[in-house]
Formats: structure tokens, C-alpha cells, sequence
């Protein structure tokens, strides 16, 4: 999770929107990390997660 926060806050332009949702489901949380903006472009797609 943090990994993922820390790549919205250093590779997304300032003017770019993130947006972070909890959902309480019972027995677990989904988190959701919606980002707005021109996305990941497909030759990086495989790196995501690194």
C-alpha cells in the first residue's frame, strides 16, 4: 500500500487527482486507489508492481 502511495505522489503530474476509498465489508476492507489522468502507458504495465 505504501509502495502504491508513494508512486501516485511521485509519478503523477501536481495537476492529477487521486482519490482513496475504504469499504468496511464485513470480515475484511477494500481499499480502492482511483487516479484521474492519461494513465500508465502499456510498455510499463508489467512494472507495477516493482
Amino acid at each position: 500500500m505504501i509502495h502504491l502511495l508513494t508512486n501516485a505522489a511521485k509519478f503523477f503530474p501536481s495537476n492529477t487527482n487521486v482519490t482513496i476509498t475504504c469499504f468496511d465489508l464485513g470480515d475484511y476492507v477494500e481499499i480502492k486507489v482511483t487516479k484521474y489522468g492519461i494513465g500508465i502507458s502499456e510498455i510499463n504495465l508489467n512494472r507495477i508492481f516493482d
